[in-house]
């Protein structure tokens, strides 16, 4: 139930940036066009990028809440993670196909002067996106999915892509650089690209069961160890799958306990877990006999 909530937090910040991203790119994208803008044309480009893959993201909150079946006995949290990676490629390659564009304009294209319309509207464009990137963020954090949180970071790359446009657009209007209104557009696509290099690294490790953060872990084994006759943690093991993470642990009774015995602190420790680390969904306790030091 508690991850049934998370993911509706989740969806409602996605489909808030998704409307938000929206008004943003039509914005961007009209006016780069109508005052002649590469710059903010690229920055366009972008928040249509954010559209898309914050569906994706909304896609993949979508199946990872659904429960476990028999196909699928661990359930499908995965799919959290899918969706960033898939976050991340969209990413790579709009960045690399509108770097190359950008970069052929300053060489084979007229050059002109961007209007005085597309500066103020990439200001505002990093106001906005920077106040969208704390929202879900915090969402992100709050309810531990990391493709919210990769999506939040493609807002923050906007802020930066915005300033990159509001500064080639400046100076093309100031300086008479007509060149760097698409310069700033080449540097825009590499933040696009870079974002997109960092999520699809950071997925990686979740798809291929990499070990959860240290903290978590120190605090399971901690939990553990309060309960009642558990002698030590001999064996932890843990992986994230969506929201939740699911654990492996070996602890040491007396061996003298009887097996009945063995298996009450084991329950114990199960509950204990389950109830005080909010993230663990399933933890599976095996007992040993404790072999001292």
């Amino acid at each position: 139930m508690r991850n049934e909530l998370k993911y509706k937090k989740g969806e409602k910040g996605t489909r808030i940036g998704i409307l938000v991203l929206l008004l943003l790119a039509l914005t961007k994208g009209i006016v780069g066009h109508w005052g002649d803008s590469r710059a903010l044309l690229s920055d366009g480009l972008h928040s249509f990028s954010d559209v898309l893959t914050s569906v994706v993201v909304l896609i993949g909150l979508r199946i990872a809440k659904r429960p476990p079946d028999k196909t699928h006995p661990y359930g499908h949290g995965k799919a959290e993670s899918i969706a960033a990676k898939t976050v991340a490629i969209i990413l790579i390659l709009i960045g690399t196909h509108f770097g190359i564009d950008n970069l052929k304009t300053i060489f084979t294209k007229t050059l002109v002067t961007p209007g005085m319309i597309t500066l103020w509207i990439a200001l505002i464009a990093i106001i906005v996106q920077e106040l969208l990137f704390r929202y879900k963020f915090r969402i992100g954090k709050k309810i531990g999915s990391s493709a919210v949180i990769a999506d939040a970071w493609h807002h923050r790359s906007d802020v930066f892509a915005s300033l990159a446009a509001m500064i080639g657009i400046g100076g093309a209007r100031l300086l008479g650089w007509r060149w760097l209104d698409p310069l700033a557009g080449v540097v825009v696509c590499i933040l696009i690209m870079m974002v997109g290099i960092k999520i699809f690294l950071t997925t990686t490790g979740e798809l291929m069961d990499a070990t959860i953060d240290r903290r978590i872990r120190e605090r399971i084994e901690k939990e553990a160890l309060r309960v009642k006759g558990v002698k030590r943690v001999s064996s932890l093991r843990a992986r994230r799958s969506g929201l939740d993470i699911f654990v492996d642990l070996e602890i040491e009774v007396d061996s003298r306990l009887t097996v009945e015995k063995g298996h009450a602190i084991a329950v114990q420790v199960e509950k204990k877990i389950l109830r005080e680390v909010e993230q663990v969904a399933n933890v599976l306790v095996h007992v040993n006999p404790y072999q001292g030091l």
